[in-house]
């Protein structure tokens, strides 16, 4: 699997392009809603139709990192789509909300904007999962 960490969205696409013709097929960007490292909408459409997931961060919507209006997170999700995005928290610094408690706020105001708990469900269990090859209980996929 390969994240793009916090490079730019032009080093993110070279490197995701190159990924590709490599045929690396798991592939994730990491925090584009992320001042730093802003994916358009469009381009995360146009990524995620090519197999591409994206790691959306709670803490993107904290004074750590800009606070990015959750809509423009929820907009994107619903853009790309539930099947290629992954919620994850970042938080635990000493100023932000604990990560279990974090997840459960990033839960509640997903559920409030309409998404289910199918869509939650895919997005924190079953697509993390799926890019760790791991199987429901957890333990690695065989990779004959």
């Amino acid at each position: 699997m390969l994240a793009t960490g916090h490079v730019s969205p032009g080093e993110g696409v070279a490197l995701i392009e190159r990924a590709l013709a490599l045929g690396v097929r798991k592939i994730m960007v990491t925090h584009p809603e992320w001042y730093g490292t802003v994916y358009p909408v469009q381009l995360q459409r146009s990524l995620a139709a090519r197999g591409v997931f994206f790691e959306r961060c709670f803490v993107s919507t904290t004074h750590r990192c800009g606070f990015t209006p959750f809509e423009v997170i929820e907009d994107a999700i619903a853009a790309a789509g539930v099947a290629t995005t992954v919620l994850a928290t970042d938080l635990g610094q000493p100023d932000t909300p604990a990560p279990a408690e974090g997840l459960k706020l990033y839960a509640e105001r997903l559920l409030a904007s309409g998404f289910t708990r199918d869509d939650l469900r895919r997005m924190m269990c079953e697509n993390p999962r799926r890019l760790l090859s791991l199987d429901a209980d957890g333990a690695p996929l065989r990779q004959d």
